[in-house]
């Protein structure tokens, strides 16, 4: 890309797909996500330890993108602020997991043996 020319949609840190998304086109900021899909999903699924969760992370990642294109700095590459996202939603779902109560195992109605005899 020469100095003169300007950045088209994929370079720059696909600028122009963000501004336009900022201008109230929600939809254009899909392509960014698709292209960067995979790797978010991989990413979530080595910091969250499963493909369920992992999605799970990644959607909620896409709709906070969607929510609000104009909270990434400008000066921050769409990658970046991309996997910023997912990380923050992977630690989300880590902590809800965690105040979670645990799951008792099945509760057991038969009587011990020992009362048996």
């Amino acid at each position: 890309m020469s100095a003169s020319s300007p950045p088209s949609p994929n370079e720059a840190g696909g600028r122009a797909p963000l501004e336009h998304a900022r201008d109230g086109g929600g939809h254009a900021i899909g392509p960014l996500l698709a292209q960067h899909r995979r790797g978010l999903e991989l990413f979530c699924h080595l910091m969250l330890g499963d493909r369920a969760s992992a999605r799970a992370a990644v959607a909620d990642a896409a709709l906070e993108a969607c929510a609000s294109p104009d909270a990434r700095d400008p000066a921050t590459p769409v990658r970046i602020w991309l996997y910023r996202l997912a990380f923050h939603a992977c630690s989300d779902l880590e902590a809800r997991a965690r105040s979670a109560p645990e799951r008792a195992g099945p509760i057991s109605f038969e009587a011990p043996d020992r009362w048996t005899d």
